[in-house]
């Protein structure tokens, strides 16, 4: 088994909280299942993943767009659910008016 050198440069647990969740599909393939239902992942598994660390600043740079990209999905959210309920409350009045007594509808 190869040396394992752990990341205790406090720098890089932005980067490599990123990069461990990139990694979820190599991950998930090296689970074994039991016929039981348990599940197991072995530590010499999980270290056989290669793992390519760039340079400081460009872990730097990668996690300042990813950060800057998930601010853009949140905006964008914010912005649907707006629309959502605008439609919702659109919608309410149109059905109101529609379905509403003629008699309603003259006054």
């Amino acid at each position: 088994m190869l040396p394992v050198a752990l990341p205790f440069n406090s720098s890089l647990i932005d980067f490599l909280l990123l990069l461990t969740k990139g990694l979820k599909p190599e991950v998930m393939q090296l689970v074994q299942r039991s016929t039981h239902g348990t599940c197991k992942l072995l530590t010499d598994d999980l270290f056989s993943l290669p793992i390519l660390i760039p340079p400081l600043a460009e872990q730097h740079r990668i996690v300042a767009k990813v950060d800057e990209l998930m601010a853009l999905c949140d905006q964008l959210e914010t912005q649907l659910t707006s629309t959502a309920t605008d439609s919702d409350r659109l919608l309410e009045g149109v059905l109101h008016e529609a379905l509403s007594p003629a008699s309603e509808q003259a006054a």
